[in-house]
């Protein structure tokens, strides 16, 4: 059994520019990326909200984690329960999270 872990994407605190915010958020899943790819897991960042919701932060954190790390098993997990105020612009998300989603509910 290969279990994927999901991980809920936060926003990182402070005054941050954009850059900086998807570097701290990259920053903190160092660890997981390294634990799952030693287990042979995918790791899924998950949205719930906030910037760390946002389809456009997600993408760009996992491409940072990508470049990085190398994290070709790293992808992206959509909730719509946790989506609703994104719901005029689901079809541009879901082609923007498309190449990296490993589970859509």
């Amino acid at each position: 059994m290969q279990p994927q872990i999901w991980k809920t994407l936060r926003s990182p605190d402070g005054d941050l520019s954009q850059g900086e915010r998807v570097a701290a958020a990259g920053t903190s899943f160092l660890p997981l990326v390294e634990t799952t790819r030693q287990m042979g897991s995918k790791l899924g960042l998950y949205n719930h909200g906030g910037w760390g919701g946002e389809p456009a932060n997600l993408v760009a954190v996992l491409d940072w984690l990508r470049n990085q790390t190398d994290a070709e098993h790293v992808g992206i997990v959509c909730n719509l329960h946790h989506g609703h105020d994104q719901l005029d612009t689901l079809a541009e998300s879901i082609e923007l999270m498309r190449p990296y989603l490993l589970c859509f509910n």
